[in-house]
């Protein structure tokens, strides 16, 4: 049984394929955490029998991988650019 970490993990993983280049900025980052943000809201807001757990446990993973991202590609890769 998988966790929710590596459910980010692998989402991560993949995001990085489909787009391999890095954040250039907290900026950008924050815009597509903001756009998964968006999509978790409308899934919560939907009505009770049309919300799908697998749909809104996808838009967690995709905030989770991309907060990642953000935190190894700016914040971390900052550190070691110096």
């Amino acid at each position: 049984m998988s966790t929710f970490p590596d459910y980010v993990q692998k989402e991560l993983v993949k995001a990085r394929a489909k787009h391999p280049r890095a954040f250039n900025s907290m900026h950008e980052g924050y815009a597509i955490i903001l756009e998964e943000i968006e999509e978790l809201k409308l899934e919560i807001f939907k009505k009770q029998e049309n919300r799908n757990r697998l749909d809104t446990l996808t838009e967690l993973v995709q905030i989770g991988a991309m907060v990642q991202r953000l935190a190894e590609d700016v914040v971390i890769g900052e550190k070691f650019r110096k």
